[in-house]
């Protein structure tokens, strides 16, 4: 048998939320997705659906209701979803980038979960 030392490397883990506030999370979630929905049903769908019907008809700004109608649909919803995504993702990435570990200093977890950095 050989004298061989197995190193034991310390993990390091990220701090979690506590209950409390896994709780408060879930109820401020539910609470804004159902007042977007409700506005969605409500009021921009009803909306969306009257436009549509007489886009053909309608000017906007200049450019006629079809044009708009289409851009709108087709380049407008995407772009805002992109840079929501971008505004809402993009500064954690920058910091996981710039750190070189996830999740990165000062950033609290829902389960235990170990520091994984760049090695």
């Amino acid at each position: 048998m050989s004298n061989v030392r197995s190193a034991v490397a310390t993990v390091e883990y990220a701090p979690e939320y506590s209950h409390a506030e896994r709780i408060r999370f879930v109820v401020l979630g539910s609470a804004i997705g159902a007042m977007l929905v409700g506005v969605c049903q409500f009021w921009f769908f009803p909306w969306m659906r009257e436009f549509s019907a007489s886009a053909s008809c309608r000017t906007v700004l200049g450019f006629s209701g079809n044009a708009v109608l289409f851009y709108g649909v087709f380049v407008g919803i995407p772009l805002h979803a992109a840079l929501l995504v971008c505004v809402l993702v993009g500064r954690r990435g920058y910091r996981v980038l710039r750190q070189g570990r996830v999740p990165p200093e000062g950033e609290r977890v829902f389960r235990r979960t170990p520091r994984c950095s760049r090695s």
